[in-house]
């Protein structure tokens, strides 16, 4: 397998484990300051990958979620696994994501953040963010011993970017 080519394990991807649900509720606390309805929240997952994080937020949360994802073996697996859900899958990366500028209300990359080049990927962010809106990037590290443990490092970071 390539650095960052996931075609071969596409099909088993799904098997990652869940995100936590209450993290992803204090996070859309967080984001939502104003107070908008989740259903008219527009969510931008950029590498979305088979769409684990994405089918949460769009069935457990109701919100809107544009899916960006470059790899067309995992994105093919993403529309399969959330054919029953409101997401709309594009072809595209952090560095170019296909989404129209001052869209979203936030954008959010669930373990995928340290594939992209961040001199391209947060100016776009800041180029599909409308005001006032921020990134998240979730971390997942996973140590050994007896039993898996699960640590979740999030940087909430303003759409400010030049």
């Amino acid at each position: 397998m390539k650095q960052g080519n996931f075609t071969e394990i596409a099909k088993h991807y799904h098997n990652r484990p869940a995100y936590s649900p209450m993290l992803l509720q204090k996070l859309i606390a967080c984001i939502n300051d104003n107070h908008k309805s989740l259903k008219d929240l527009k969510v931008v997952e950029v590498g979305a990958g088979t769409g684990k994080l994405t089918k949460m937020l769009s069935d457990d949360f109701g919100l809107n979620v544009i899916a960006v994802e470059p790899n067309d073996a995992m994105r093919a697996e993403g529309r399969k696994y959330t054919k029953d859900s409101n997401i709309v899958w594009k072809n595209g990366s952090g560095e170019n994501t296909g989404v129209e500028s001052n869209y979203a209300d936030w954008v959010i990359m669930a373990s995928s953040f340290h594939w992209t080049d961040p001199t391209k990927s947060l100016p776009e962010f800041s180029r599909i963010l409308s005001n006032e809106a921020s990134h998240t990037s979730p971390t997942t590290t996973y140590t050994g011993g007896g039993g898996e443990s699960l640590l979740l490092h999030c940087n909430m970071e303003s759409a400010s970017y030049s």
